[in-house]
């Protein structure tokens, strides 16, 4: 199910014994626009502690009463890192970086939770952003600017960024929106804070019109990419095809 990213800000977060957090942003790795991390901040006001959560230890999230849950204890919690690859050996699981899979080894993070991981090699990680801080990038057309990027939606199946919302009011009315998929991206220019896409601006102002306060409907996901002339993820059998 599609989701906006923002959603999963500002969450109270669970343990399996006790309520240990705030949720405050998510990182994703540049390479797959995966979210592999959710930041936790954990302990008091003059105590407090960043952690990061991979989503193989999430457990049910309650949307409406903005909670969080996790398959880990309080003690758990409390002893994990905020560094890679320091986490992930924490928790004892494989690193995503490595093997064929999305998630290293496998294609969803519940498959690697649901299994026994193996021992792989490190051999370097990917470099990982913020969305928080990724907000307020600047898009491209073809031809010139086009808006700012001002939220993200990812699937909760996999954990893949599916869109960036762009906010293009230079062009239309305030508060207007438009999808545009990672996908069709045809650079990220991470140093200078630009993604630029193929399309010129005339045809992304006239795409189908996003009005929505959550994510698309899967009715709308076939209207769009229909609209671009492309093939929908959930019909290609691949996940991400990384652009550019």
């Amino acid at each position: 199910m599609l989701h906006r990213i923002s959603k999963l800000y500002e969450n109270i977060v669970y343990s399996k014994d006790s309520q240990v957090g705030i949720s405050e942003d998510c990182f994703f790795d540049s390479k797959h626009w995966m979210v592999r991390y959710l930041l936790i901040r954990t302990g008091t006001f003059f105590n407090k502690k960043n952690v990061l959560i991979p989503p193989m230890h999430l457990g049910e999230i309650f949307w409406e009463q903005q909670r969080i849950t996790l398959t880990l204890s309080a003690d758990q919690i409390k002893n994990c890192t905020k560094l890679e690859p320091e986490s992930f050996n924490y928790y004892h699981w494989p690193y995503y970086w490595t093997g064929a899979g999305i998630w290293g080894i496998a294609s969803t993070s519940e498959s690697i939770r649901l299994g026994t991981p193996p021992t792989i090699e490190i051999n370097g990680t990917p470099c990982l952003r913020s969305t928080l801080q990724t907000v307020d990038y600047r898009v491209e057309s073809e031809e010139t600017e086009l808006g700012y990027v001002r939220d993200f939606i990812f699937d909760d199946n996999n954990w893949i960024i599916r869109y960036l919302l762009v906010d293009t009011q230079a062009f239309q009315p305030p508060g207007s929106l438009v999808l545009l998929s990672p996908q069709w991206m045809r650079t990220a220019n991470w140093p200078n804070l630009v993604f630029k896409f193929d399309f010129p601006i005339e045809r992304i102002l006239r795409a189908p019109e996003f009005v929505s306060k959550n994510a698309p409907s899967r009715s709308y996901e076939i209207a769009l990419w229909k609209y671009y002339h492309k093939i929908g993820y959930w019909l290609n059998g691949e996940p991400f095809k990384k652009a550019g």
